[in-house]
C-alpha cells in the first residue's frame, strides 16, 4: 500500500529537487518492506521499528517541508498505529515523543531557526494552535485505544469463562448419565490442571 504514496512523493520531491526526501524515504520505505518479508524478526520488534521509522519520516518531512507538508500527518498516524500494535505503554511513548517535539520545534520557532518560518508566515502562536491540536488528538487517540484494549480484553475474558463453565455443564451432564464417564472427565480436568 505504501507504494501509492512513494511514488507520487518520489515524483515530486523530484520536481522540487528535495534529495534528502528522495533518499529517507526510500530508505524507511526499503527497511518496511523488509521487516514485512523477513520471518525471523518477531512481531514486537518489528513494530517498535515502525513506529520508530513513522516518527522519524514525520520529523524529516516536518523539518523540510514546514507544517504544511505530510509530516503532521505522520507524526499523528504515528500514535494511532504504534497504540494499535503496541499497545497503551507504545502509544504513551509516542504521545510523549510528541510533546517533546512540539515543544522543541516551538523554541526554535522562537530562536529564528527554523527555515520555513517566513514561508508559512509560522508565528510561535500559530504552531502553539497547530501543535496542540496534534497533542490533543493524540491524548483523545491513547484514551480510546485503552478503553479500546480494556474492553476486548473483558470481552475475551468472559468469552473463555463462558466457555469454561459450558464445558463443565456439559461435564456434569455426563457425569449423572454415566458416573464412570463423568469421574473420567473430571481426572482428566485434574490432569490437565497438573499438567
Amino acid at each position: 500500500f505504501g507504494i501509492l504514496i512513494y511514488l507520487p512523493s518520489m515524483i515530486l520531491a523530484a520536481r522540487d529537487q528535495l534529495p534528502v526526501i528522495m533518499i529517507i524515504e526510500s530508505l524507511i520505505y526499503s527497511i518496511c518492506i523488509f521487516g514485512a518479508f523477513y520471518k525471523k524478526l518477531n512481531f514486537k520488534i518489528k513494530s517498535i521499528s515502525g513506529a520508530v521509522l513513522f516518527y522519524f519520516l514525520g520529523i524529516t518531512l516536518l523539518l523540510i517541508l514546514g507544517p504544511e507538508g505530510a509530516g503532521m500527518i505522520w507524526l499523528f498516524s504515528g500514535a494511532i498505529v504504534t497504540g494499535l500494535l503496541l499497545g497503551n505503554t507504545g502509544a504513551m511513548v509516542y504521545l510523549f515523543a510528541n510533546i517533546i517535539t512540539m515543544t522543541a520545534l516551538y523554541v526554535l520557532i522562537l530562536a529564528g531557526m527554523i527555515p520555513w518560518i517566513e514561508n508559512f508566515n509560522m508565528k510561535p502562536e500559530i504552531w502553539l494552535i497547530k501543535s496542540g491540536n496534534l497533542i490533543f488528538l493524540n491524548i483523545v487517540i491513547v484514551i480510546i485505544n485503552n478503553i479500546f484494549t480494556t474492553g476486548f480484553k473483558s470481552v475475551l475474558s468472559r468469552s473463555i469463562e463462558t466457555r469454561n463453565a459450558s464445558i463443565i455443564g456439559l461435564a456434569h451432564l455426563a457425569e449423572h448419565r454415566d458416573t464412570d464417564t463423568g469421574e473420567h472427565l473430571k481426572r482428566i480436568q485434574t490432569y490437565a490442571v497438573l499438567l
